[in-house]
């Protein structure tokens, strides 16, 4: 059983936010004190019939990531007939009770080697602290843009599927000009209008202050067959959808979706500049290395990069990325990393796995690029695998990506030191 329970948790890409319950012990219809509950040294005369041991495991439970897996255990604890007030007990009483008490502690231990986690070890909310501040917020005076979609794409990239994106127009958007883009995967985890990240907001308030260019935010799904449900907040696609084998793949398949499919698409109704250098692409775990990917093949389409809790691991070999950057020259790409120490360690089948610890990876990746001489900049909190802290820094981070987006220094232009609104 233990062995069913690792492998189940191994095929999650969630290892490190596992919880275990084990259900209270409680006497059945037939014992004296029906319904009590009780501890595994009192169990003496009380009729258990079973001790359930419930393991769950998730992207990241109650911060808005999909369920991943729940596996139920039900065993039978022996039944012991002596009575509670029995004090002097014979040498088969004693049996029962220490075979009932380790029964228990066995259960437990089940549990605990399942997880690889230490019994005494306190399990705080290590997110709690990483709250969205008033640039993800909707603020009252600034211009709103507008979110257009869903609109649907097929794919020829990955042939029989579809994808599925909305477009934000900032109310500064003037199809006269040329305007920058930043597109991000998972697009319904992005937009999402309670969630953690709430990019709209932060595209509102930031272009409005002239912190970043006037720019298109397009949210974009993984693909899906036509019967296939759409993802959402509470299923990001991972059992159901192309997202797995798009966005954790290293070739250039998921490069051609956004480069050959969705570009032309939105080049149809917008005014999207062609230059490299005015074009973002991002997104939170497996779409993070998603992105990555596309600018590493692409560079000559997309020049900056957002990755919150990348998945650079050996689901699909992104474990690989640190040596592959060391083995090729630099490419002209500007990449934003963040992370958290708490973030799957790669412990699997009660091993540890460094090509499936998120956060080595990330921090390989970063040292990596550090030698080459590339235009990184990163960030380590304590966080799980979350967008709870990416989401609280995201208008940090596009201010640093787009910090090159034109400035004028002349005292008497009134009109670059007010703020952006929309065109006349």
């Amino acid at each position: 059983m233990i062995e069913n329970v690792r492998q189940s948790i191994a095929n999650t890409e969630a290892r490190n936010s596992i919880r275990s319950r084990i259900q209270p012990l409680r006497c059945s219809k037939q014992s004296p004190v029906a319904g009590s509950i009780i501890s595994p040294r009192a169990c003496l005369g009380i009729f258990i019939t079973s001790v359930s041991v419930t393991v769950l495991s998730s992207e990241t439970i109650g911060n808005g990531m999909q369920a991943a897996i729940e596996v139920n255990y039900s065993l039978p604890v022996p039944i012991l007939s002596s009575k509670l007030t029995n004090k002097n007990l014979d040498f088969w009483d004693q049996i029962r009770m220490w075979h009932c008490f380790t029964s228990c502690i066995v259960l437990m231990s089940i549990a605990q080697i399942a997880l690889g986690q230490n019994p005494s070890a306190a399990t705080p909310n290590v997110d709690a602290y990483y709250k969205l501040g008033p640039d993800s917020l909707e603020q009252e005076g600034v211009p709103q843009g507008e979110m257009s979609g869903p609109h649907v794409i097929a794919s020829e990239a990955y042939p029989g599927t579809q994808h599925t994106y909305w477009v934000y127009v900032p109310a500064q958007y003037d199809p006269a000009v040329a305007t920058s883009l930043t597109i991000f995967n998972d697009g319904q985890a992005f937009m999402q209008a309670d969630g953690s990240i709430r990019a709209q907001h932060v595209l509102d308030n930031l272009i409005f202050r002239r912190e970043i260019p006037v720019m298109l935010g397009v949210f974009i799904n993984p693909g899906r067959t036509p019967e296939q449900p759409e993802p959402s907040p509470s299923n990001w696609g991972d059992k159901n959808t192309n997202r797995p084998t798009e966005y954790n793949s290293l070739d250039d398949r998921y490069a051609r979706v956004i480069v050959d499919e969705l570009l032309p698409a939105l080049a149809a109704d917008y005014n999207v500049s062609d230059d490299p250098k005015r074009r973002g692409i991002g997104g939170a775990s497996s779409g993070a290395i998603a992105a990555f990917t596309v600018a590493w093949h692409r560079p000559d389409q997309f020049h900056k990069v957002l990755s919150l809790i990348g998945s650079f691991t050996n689901i699909r070999g992104g474990h690989a990325y640190a040596d592959i950057v060391r083995e090729h020259d630099p490419k002209d790409i500007r990449v934003f990393f963040q992370d958290g120490r708490n973030d799957n360690r790669g412990q699997r089948r009660g091993e540890y796995d460094e090509t499936w610890d998120w956060y080595k990876q990330n921090v390989r990746l970063v040292e990596a690029m550090t030698e080459k001489d590339y235009d990184i900049n990163y960030t380590w909190g304590i966080g799980k695998h979350s967008p709870r802290h990416g989401g609280a820094i995201l208008p940090d981070m596009m201010r640093w990506l787009w910090r090159d987006h034109g400035t004028n220094t002349d005292p008497d232009d009134s009109v670059e030191r007010s703020f952006q609104t929309a065109p006349q």
